[in-house]
């Protein structure tokens, strides 16, 4: 296939199936769906393949940056106080 295709660097199947992965995954394909194309048999084993985009990064990064500073003091007391009541 290599060779047919005049490519550069040596692919296996198996970084054509991650590749695939990879893109549907981005493009919005929920597990279930990929697994209908890969043959993976456990979402398990299809999320080693989900790797986080540096842009998808930066957009929760923004996302947090929204929260004031008092939300997000609330919302460490609340885990804190459900914490201590577990423990209680």
């Amino acid at each position: 296939m290599n060779e047919r295709l005049q490519l550069s660097d040596v692919y296996t199947n198996h970084c054509l199936r991650v590749t695939a992965a990879t893109i549907l995954c981005r493009e919005g394909f929920n597990f279930k769906q990929v697994m209908a194309v890969t043959g993976h048999k456990s979402t398990s084993s299809l999320a080693i393949y989900h790797r986080v985009q540096d842009q998808e990064k930066i957009q929760m990064g923004k996302t947090l940056g929204k929260i004031k500073p008092f939300n997000m003091l609330d919302i460490c007391s609340l885990n804190v106080k459900k914490t201590m009541f577990l423990i209680l």
